[in-house]
């Protein structure tokens, strides 16, 4: 039966027998469905799970995206920049698979995750308004040997900015930019 409620403890059992069936998840009309079925396969953890996971890091949906970087972190992989990279600058500010992204590469990045971050910048945007950078520069703060310059960063979704507030945010990216061309 697709879909059976049993598949998510068939998978925590750690049977072979599961695998096969959690593929075919992946492709089911609920999105739900797909999303547990991609972690599942992580959880799983069979030998043919990180081919299957890192297949759908180039899916439309970016939650199931999400979902499959969940299950190779089940796996124990550390999360690749470019597995989130795509979901952070779709600008989706207002989805929470942005804010996910973001979230697992600052956390399960390990020392790829400050330079991941700040690939992610939008160097030539220093508004005080827009709140990417904001957000990006909120996660490096606090990653692994990440730069900190959330506390020095102006916004205020309210106002466009005074030039010196401009000027400063000018200066903290191009900072960033020279810190990020050292990591490489």
């Amino acid at each position: 039966m697709v879909g059976h409620p049993n598949d998510s403890a068939v998978s925590w059992t750690g049977s072979a027998l599961a695998f096969t069936p959690l593929c075919a998840l992946l492709h089911d009309e609920s999105n739900f469905v797909r999303y547990a079925a991609a972690q599942a396969i992580g959880q799983l953890g069979a030998p043919q799970s990180f081919a299957v996971l890192t297949n759908c890091l180039s899916d439309a949906d970016f939650t199931l995206r999400i979902a499959a970087v969940r299950g190779l972190i089940k796996l124990g992989r550390q999360v690749e920049p470019e597995w989130v990279k795509p979901v952070i600058l779709s600008g989706g500010e207002g989805s929470q698979t942005y804010y996910d992204a973001i979230d697992l590469l600052r956390v399960y990045g390990g020392d790829s995750a400050a330079p991941g971050l700040a690939s992610c910048l939008h160097f030539d945007d220093p508004s005080v308004r827009h709140s990417h950078n904001m957000r990006l520069m909120l996660a490096l703060e606090y990653s692994p040997k990440g730069p900190k310059y959330y506390y020095h960063w102006h916004h205020d979704p309210n106002r466009d900015g005074i030039e010196k507030e401009l000027s400063e945010n000018r200066q903290i990216l191009a900072e960033l930019k020279a810190w990020l061309a050292k990591q490489r």
